[in-house]
């Protein structure tokens, strides 16, 4: 998957500006990158994706536009009024494909109450063409399309679906992570009033009805909440609304993971002067797999961590490790009682710790030139 450090690495990384982070959060500093290359810069030169269309047609919340053509076996369906498209992207996958994420995803879809029409493209590997859609999604997104490619990186895929766009304004959603009603209808009026920015993103959140779900609110999903709405320095990459050209123009850039290429992506928005904006009363909620999750989203954090941050080998651990609970520390200091009740903090604190060992893991890894991190669910 991955090579040596390629040149639009090098180029895209300064190493004096700007901290962005993935899911996660990765560090509350920047340095330069050092790595390999493997993720991204295939849009520009991706083949032609395979396309399958629905056709039922019950009624839905959503307005959704009447494709104006047949579409072909090149490009989505042409679709008659829609300003915006959304792009629907799996990141995460265990075992067979199931659909049930996106069944979610499709249902939250359908429940949008912004007035205008929208276009949906679910976005899958050629691998999973063999595991067709449920009914469920075609019964609540009735002119939704599914577009295979013969990638199963998520960024691969997003970047292939976009550049196949030809709406104004492009929203990117991982499958996991199912918007709130007023969601895009929150997205769209920010892009509308809001020609300054570039890129807007609200609050992802695992739900509130347990101490497990507050506790990793606060470990994994506040480090892009400012704890108010405002121009951001961060992007989430699980649920973003884009202006199309801006995120055409910047596809996700060669990086061992998913996670270091977003961070290299919206680092390269920014210093091209595009302006990022929050909206933090604009929900989505992700989809909470359990501890195996949880191991596996911190592993991929410690990787990026010492891909973009270390290069004196076992020294660099402990550094590292400090520096990820003191940006942690600082995330609760800002929001942290927004986040947790009186009784949640022991668990935070043992969570806190405990996510120091697959970090750890993660690094190591990134230490030895894996060209990629194994045993992961992320793709």
């Amino acid at each position: 998957m991955i090579g040596g450090e390629s040149a639009t690495t090098r180029k895209l990384i300064n190493p004096a500006k700007v901290q962005v982070m993935n899911e996660g959060a990765l560090l509350g500093e920047t340095a330069g990158l050092t790595g390999q290359s493997g993720i991204g810069r295939d849009a520009a030169s991706a083949a032609a994706p395979h396309l399958e269309s629905n056709d039922a047609a019950p009624r839905t919340q959503v307005r959704m536009p009447r494709p104006k053509d047949a579409g072909s076996d090149t490009q989505p369906q042409a679709c008659e009024n829609a300003e915006i498209t959304v792009i629907v992207v799996s990141d995460f996958e265990v075992g067979e494909k199931d659909w049930h994420n996106e069944e979610r995803m499709a249902l939250a879809l359908a429940a949008q109450d912004i007035d205008q029409p929208i276009h949906v493209l679910f976005v899958e590997s050629e691998a999973n063409r063999a595991v067709p859609p449920p009914a469920k999604i075609r019964a609540a997104l009735p002119n939704a399309q599914f577009l295979y490619f013969d990638t199963d990186c998520s960024a691969g895929l997003k970047d292939r679906a976009a550049q196949l766009c030809t709406t104004p304004f492009i929203a990117v959603l991982e499958s996991d992570c199912a918007p709130e009603p007023d969601w895009l209808r929150r997205m769209a009026q920010r892009a509308k009033s809001q020609p300054e920015h570039a890129c807007f993103s609200g609050r992802t959140h695992y739900g509130n009805g347990s101490a497990w779900e507050r506790v990793l609110n606060l470990i994994d999903r506040s480090f892009d909440d400012q704890g108010e709405c405002g121009e951001t320095p961060f992007l989430s990459n699980n649920a973003a609304f884009y202006r199309g050209e801006v995120l055409k123009r910047f596809p996700y850039p060669d990086a061992p993971t998913a996670f270091v290429s977003a961070w290299l992506r919206i680092n390269a928005m920014l210093e091209a002067g595009y302006r990022c904006y929050s909206d933090r009363d604009a929900l989505v909620r992700h989809a909470l797999e359990g501890f195996p999750f949880f191991w596996d989203l911190r592993r991929q954090t410690g990787f990026a961590c010492y891909t973009m941050h270390g290069n004196r080998g076992w020294r660099d651990i402990p550094r590292l490790l400090r520096l990820r609970l003191n940006f942690d520390l600082g995330n609760v200091r800002r929001v942290g009682p927004k986040y947790l009740k009186l009784r949640d903090w022991p668990l935070w604190f043992a969570l806190s710790m405990l996510g120091r060992v697959p970090e750890t893991l993660g690094m190591i890894a990134a230490m030895r030139a894996k060209p990629e991190l194994r045993g992961t669910s992320f793709r």
